[in-house]
């Protein structure tokens, strides 16, 4: 047994231009999709060659209206017209409220924190286990 190919028909001309397909492919056996041919000259676009970049000017006036378009935003947003304000509640009448020099039992008093001292680290040099 020879480990000859057996020999493969012609190239047809339509097959010559495709591309050698994958053994998995979905087109295989099918002829390559055909090519566009334009059989008109494309229309121009209506704008063609008449395009002009800004001028100083109109890109200064551009410049200058993002500049105050943005402040507009920023004032918008910090002050916020038609925005009721924050109602400021008194505080009810069961709390007692601090008077001059009272630092107990009141409404603002100071709180008094108890802090536990760190446990101290290991030396840098110290070896490790």
């Amino acid at each position: 047994m020879s480990s000859e190919r057996p020999p493969s028909p012609p190239p047809s001309s339509s097959s010559a231009t495709a591309e050698p397909r994958e053994p998995g492919d979905m087109r295989a056996g099918l002829p390559p999709p055909p090519l566009p041919t334009p059989k008109a000259a494309l229309p121009t676009a209506p704008l063609a060659g008449r395009y002009r970049p800004f001028t100083p000017r109109q890109r200064l006036r551009l410049l200058g209206g993002t500049v105050i378009f943005v402040l507009v935003l920023w004032l918008l947003l910090i002050y916020q017209p038609g925005r009721k304000p924050p109602r400021h509640y008194p505080p009810p009448p069961d709390v007692a409220t601090c008077k001059p020099g009272q630092t107990t039992n009141c409404v603002g008093a100071p709180a008094q924190v108890l802090l536990l001292p760190t446990a101290s680290a290991p030396p840098a040099s110290a070896p490790a286990r």
